[in-house]
Parts: structure tokens; sequence; C-alpha cells
């Protein structure tokens, strides 16, 4: 009686148990001697853990037409893996800001990354297969709003395990809140007066001349611009930041022009800040005056 070993490689692949076939051939020796059994089969016990699955947290502005999760596997599978998704309202609600999937049998599945059609919506990773994208669309509106979240959950994962069952998506809005300089949030300092104005954004703008008049705006974001108008008597204007100076601004024209950006800032993150426009008293060398005009504000929240 003889024993016959063979060696098994192993690996990190999930995968099927598997099998291995020894056969005897060209028997030999005494006699009368024959092989009795040629063949055997021997199983290879996989041993390996299956993959996990996991789900990012990304974040889109309102404006680039989706917000795309991305779904892995924490390795390699041999096997076919598959999980359920769908999407949920988190502070966005759906048809208003995006569109849902997978949450009825009313409401198709998008194939691509669904594996087909039908309800639920599906997730199939091929063997080899780590990464797949599910975009969900967002819908643009022209309403100024704060930051809203939606959500993509998993489900019945299939050879795998769910590591991570749910991604939060960011929708940061991308529509300007204006204010106007009528409006009672704008704290003005010294004289400015109204004037009708068929170019400015609100038909009116107001206006000084006489040196530290002041115009101050506190709001909570992450972008201000001012709009201002420039011509021949125009003057120019300091512009300050949290009361910190940042920028002076040559508001002089050879002609009249309609109201236009004159200053932009961005912020790394929302956050409050007053944005101040303070009358200088000086102007361009070409300028007849020093008038600073104020059309509007406005700020992406």
């Amino acid at each position: 009686m003889g024993l016959l070993t063979v060696s098994v490689m192993p690996d990190l692949l999930d995968e099927l148990d598997e099998t291995v076939v020894a056969r005897l051939t060209g028997a030999g020796g005494a006699p009368g001697v024959g092989i009795g059994r040629d063949q055997a089969t021997g199983t290879i016990l996989d041993d390996d853990a299956p993959p996990g699955i996991i789900i990012d947290q990304p974040t889109a502005s309102e404006g680039a037409s989706k917000v795309s999760f991305v779904v892995s596997l924490t390795s390699v599978s041999g096997l076919p893996v598959g999980v359920t998704f769908r999407t949920a309202n988190g502070t966005a609600t759906a048809t208003a800001d995006y569109t849902a999937m997978g949450v009825s049998s009313t409401v198709p599945c998008p194939v691509p990354p669904s594996a087909s059609t039908g309800f639920p919506c599906i997730l199939r990773f091929e063997p080899g297969d780590t990464a797949i994208a599910v975009d969900v669309p967002v819908l643009d509106d022209a309403v100024p709003e704060t930051t809203e979240t939606m959500l993509l959950r998993l489900f019945d994962p299939m050879n795998a395990t769910l590591d991570v069952a749910q991604g939060t998506g960011t929708i940061t809005d991308n529509d300007f809140v204006v204010v106007q300089e009528s409006s009672a949030t704008i704290t003005y300092r010294k004289t400015w007066t109204t004037q009708s104005f068929s170019g400015a954004l609100g038909g009116a703008v107001r206006y000084a001349s006489a040196a530290r008049s002041k115009a101050s705006l506190t709001f909570t974001g992450r972008r201000i611009e001012i709009l201002s108008t420039r011509g021949p008597d125009r003057g120019n204007v300091a512009i300050l930041v949290d009361g910190v100076k940042v920028a002076t601004v040559n508001l002089y024209s050879a002609t009249f022009g309609p109201a236009a950006l004159v200053f932009t800032r961005d912020f790394a993150a929302p956050g409050t800040h007053t944005i101040t426009l303070k009358v200088l008293g000086t102007r361009d060398t070409r300028s007849s005056g020093k008038r600073v005009d104020l059309d509007a504000v406005r700020y992406l929240r």
C-alpha cells in the first residue's frame, strides 16, 4: 500500500470547491498483479473568506446632473457577487431633487448598472470585477436652497458580506440667493441715494460718493458676488470680508454700461461672513466723479 500526495497551491480567492483527479497507468511487477481502481478524485475545499461590499459617500453640485456612488469589493472574487440597491430620501426629496431607483416595481431599474430593468435593482460583479458606479440623476432647479442629502442603500448580498450598507450623497446647491440694494438685510452707513436704472438687476441702484460710506451684508455661504455699475463719473471702492480689506475696485469706464459683476470671492467651505463696500472717496484720473453704485449682492449657500 502506497500513499500518493498532491501539493495544493493556496490563494486568497473566494471560489467554489475544486477537484483534482489522479490516474494510475502501466501496472508492472509480479505476474498477476493488476490495477483494481485506476482513478481517484480529490476535493480541494476553499477556505478563503468572501469579499466585503462597501459604498462611498460622494458629493455633487445640483448642476452636475448626477451624484455618482461607487460600490466596491474589498477583494477580488472568483465567484459572481450580487447586491440589491435602492435610493432613499435624506433631506433631499425624490422627484423634486433626484430620480429614485429601485423603490417599487413601477420604477424601472437603470441598465447599467442594474443587471436588468426588473424590480428589484441588482448590481452584479462578474469574477474579477471590483467596482461598479451607480449614477443617480440629480434634478436642477432655480430655487436657492441649503445643501441636501440622499441615500443609496444596499441589501441582500450574494457571495459577499455587506461591510458598508449605505452611502450618503451630498447635493450642493448651485442657485444664488440675490439680495437687492433695497433689502433690509443690507446695512448702510452715511448717505446712500436710490436711483432708478434700467440696466440694474432690480431696476434700481443705491449710490454714494462720500468717503467712508459703507454698505454691509452678513450671509452664510461659500461664494459671494457684487454687482455694480461702471461709468465716466465712477470712483474707487474697497471690498472688505469679515473686516479685512481684500480688494480695491476701480469703477471707472469711458462709457456707461449695465450693472455687472465687479467682485467675486470663493470660500473653502460654507460659513458666515460679512461683506462690506467702503467708498474710498478717490477716483481714476480720467473720472469726473467718485460715485460708487450698489446694484445687488448674491451668494451661494
